[in-house]
């Protein structure tokens, strides 16, 4: 049987049925779990000292208050239990050519990035790239598209894809006629 992992970052009340095997993150407080039968396994980790838990045949409570966020585990190669993916999404306006960057927390590796034209059309010549500092992780992608349809990274060099801990991850643009734009990251953490 599969396990499920589930994160939930607020308060949430969860409800599932018999025989299901579940992992659950969760740095809300109260949570209320109910299972309709038996058979299930229910790994719950958060970073409260009490939850609420209704009907559930086997339950392991980890909490961890180091820092009051919660933490999913890494993700490393060839593994056989899932990760919880890392998804960033940042707002780009419509500025004039330049970048904007950001310190990531924790360490993590860039496998996608998806870009949805915001607000007008883009032009030629409108781009958008990227980094960890100044070195590319994605292509240059190309923004000559209209409002609301998507882009994708064509390549990510794995090079500079992951990102340290306290590292600068960068969102660098090049403006001829509109660069607004949604950018969204998927990433792993790793260790």
């Amino acid at each position: 049987m599969a396990t499920e992992i589930l994160y939930f970052p607020d308060n949430d009340a969860i409800f599932f049925g018999t025989g299901r095997d579940v992992q659950i993150y969760s740095d809300g407080t109260d949570l209320v779990f109910a299972d309709g039968g038996s058979g299930g396994t229910v790994d719950f980790q958060c970073d409260v000292a009490f939850a609420t838990v209704t009907g559930i045949t086997t339950l392991t409570v980890t909490t961890a208050t180091v820092t009051g966020t919660l933490t999913p585990p890494n993700v490393t190669d060839n593994q056989l239990t899932p990760g919880v993916p890392v998804v960033l999404n940042f707002a780009v306006p419509d500025a004039a050519t330049g970048n904007t960057e950001y310190t990531i927390a924790d360490k993590i590796e860039i496998v996608d990035v998806t870009v949805q034209k915001r607000s007008a059309n883009g032009g030629a010549g409108d781009t958008i790239t990227i980094g960890q500092g100044a070195n590319a992780i994605t292509d240059a992608m190309v923004l000559n598209i209209n409002d609301g349809v998507l882009v994708r990274a064509a390549s990510i060099d794995d090079a500079y894809s992951t990102i340290p801990a306290a590292g600068t991850l960068r969102i660098s643009w090049n403006k001829v006629t509109d660069v607004a734009c949604q950018v969204t990251i998927f990433g792993i953490l790793r260790a």
